[in-house]
């Protein structure tokens, strides 16, 4: 009961009070009142147990003149309520749990969650004897029996503290959705000094009872974050664009953020408690696997580093997710680091300046923008194919070396007589495209692509040939790995199969795309222990 329905507020009495003038009160108030509510109150008081109930709820050890100034401010303004020095903690909580629904007329000030985190603190001030003493002082004046049983007091405390938890539920049941999470956030954070200290008993209550309420919105949203991961895993393994990718990740943290704002006085609350909120792991397991997956399987490392700060912003209340996330988060800057340096040592490798050409020579750039050559620039992102080699004049004996780069749609070609200059550009270009070629031809083929190399069809398995046994001949012979011959002779890359000496393949360095990558791709193939399939070289 609040105090506007005690007993003693209906017939006007004081705990003083003998039961003559208690039966007097009640035959006054009937005038005015509805004389069986005069009857059941003049009976509580009257009666020892029932009145112990309506003591415990109403205020002990206060003057009456005091009492009726309290009452006269609880309703009218409720929020200026003071206290005085030595008065009972159980008088302040009655008074307070009565004065609630009416602090600050706008419920998301101060008033409301300051007035949660007093009555809390003064219900764990409550000790059962020195409240039977109290109260048996106050009966000595009436002439009512003492109190006799400590655990009496202590069964009208357990009703005192479900009538404060209905209080403060109340109180809170007329705010807006957003404002009452916010209170009840405010209230945790300080009740448990963010965590770090056991919550006064009211404030368990509440969260116990918040939680039971939330649990809907909770158990929706944590589904909501499983289709989400869900669908950033459908549009990786669909090979959607990145941009899509980072859409499902900005929602996925929405509804992240969202959640943990509706859980956090949970996890504070058990953090408090020194015990795991298991709803929090069922959130934070898929987010932080998706996490590791972005990494691990795609490479996408700003994406994954981008979910696990999300994850230790979440979910910093919870020891176990937070620690895993930190150490998530380590490795990730590491990485990241080192990622950067290789970055720059390949920026500053492939930085690259000169002039090609005689009599008019032009100049030649290369750097992390792209390749400049005669007043184009070619985004090496944008390179699919290359060429390079030399060619010797028999009769002079001068030699000559092309360059060559390009796209599906068009190529460019730079011709010099210096080796020096030429072997400089080649080295630059392998640094800045071909390392690139390399692992896409690789990855390619463990796919289970056939690339054509001139008359050759390169698999993940082998080689196919064309035998070249008879004129007219087209027979076609496949060689597995640790059956081909490799050599290079006259500006050709020369594969043959070793048990067969018709089927082979002659690829012109300067005419067929890519010959220098496919080279280098067998060639570190066959120094391998059991050359079996070109993928395996992803696994080194």
């Amino acid at each position: 009961m609040n105090l506007l329905e005690n007993p003693f507020h209906i017939l006007g009495a004081s705990p003083r009070d003998d039961r003559r003038r208690i039966v007097e009160l009640a035959e006054e108030r009937s005038l005015s009142v509805d004389p069986a509510v005069c009857a059941q109150a003049r009976a509580d008081l009257t009666h020892p147990r029932n009145r112990l109930v309506a003591e415990v709820a109403w205020l002990p050890g206060l003057e009456p003149v005091r009492v009726a100034e309290l009452m006269e401010r609880i309703q009218r303004t409720p929020s200026e309520l003071t206290w005085v020095p030595g008065e009972h903690a159980l008088a302040k909580a009655n008074m307070l749990a009565s004065a609630l629904n009416g602090l600050g007329g706008a419920r998301t000030s101060d008033s409301l969650h300051l007035g949660i985190l007093e009555l809390a603190a003064l219900m764990d001030m409550f000790h059962a004897e020195k409240i039977r003493a109290l109260i048996n002082t106050e009966r000595a004046l009436s002439g009512f029996p003492e109190v006799l049983e400590t655990s009496a007091v202590e069964e009208a405390l357990a009703e005192r503290r479900k009538h404060y938890r209905t209080a403060i539920k109340n109180a809170l049941d007329e705010l807006p959705p957003r404002a009452l999470v916010g209170i009840v956030t405010l209230v945790v954070v300080q009740g448990t000094s963010f965590g770090t200290l056991n919550a006064p008993a009211l404030i368990d209550d509440l969260v116990n009872t918040y939680e039971v309420e939330a649990q809907r919105f909770l158990d929706a949203e944590a589904r909501n974050v499983e289709l989400l991961v869900e669908a950033v895993r459908r549009g990786l393994e669909q090979k959607r664009p990145l941009p899509r990718i980072k859409s499902l990740l900005s929602r996925l943290e929405e509804v992240v953020t969202n959640w943990d704002g509706v859980a956090q006085p949970i996890q504070l609350s058990a953090l408090s408690r020194g015990v795991d909120h298991d709803l929090s792991h069922r959130v934070a397991s898929p987010v932080r696997s998706l996490a590791v997956d972005l990494f691990n399987q795609h490479g996408l490392i700003e994406e994954s580093t981008y979910l696990t700060n999300l994850l230790q912003v979440a979910f910093r209340e919870v020891p176990r997710v937070a620690e895993v996330t930190k150490t998530d988060a380590e490795a990730l800057e590491e990485i990241t680091q080192k990622r950067d340096a290789a970055k720059q040592e390949w920026e500053r490798d492939i930085s690259y300046e000169t002039q090609v050409g005689m009599p008019f020579p032009q100049p030649f750039k290369m750097s992390s923008a792209g390749i400049e050559w005669n007043g184009i620039r070619w985004p090496l992102e944008s390179i699919t194919r290359v060429r390079w080699g030399g060619v010797t004049n028999g009769a002079t004996g001068e030699s000559t070396f092309t360059i060559a780069f390009g796209n599906e749609a068009s190529f460019a070609t730079i011709v010099t007589d210096n080796h020096v200059l030429s072997s400089a550009i080649t080295k630059k270009l392998w640094r800045a495209v071909g390392n690139r070629l390399l692992l896409e031809l690789i990855t390619a083929l463990g796919q289970g692509k056939r690339l054509s190399f001139g008359d050759a069809i390169v698999e993940d398995h082998g080689i196919e040939f064309t035998r070249h046994q008879y004129e007219g001949d087209r027979t076609r012979v496949r060689g597995a790995w640790g059956q081909i011959h490799v050599e290079s002779s006259n500006g050709n890359l020369l594969l043959r199969h070793k048990q067969d000496y018709s089927a082979y393949a002659v690829l012109p360095y300067l005419s067929v795309d890519n010959t220098q990558v496919l080279d280098i791709a067998i060639r570190n193939l066959l120094e391998t222990k059991f050359p079996v399939l070109m993928s395996d070289l992803l696994n080194d």
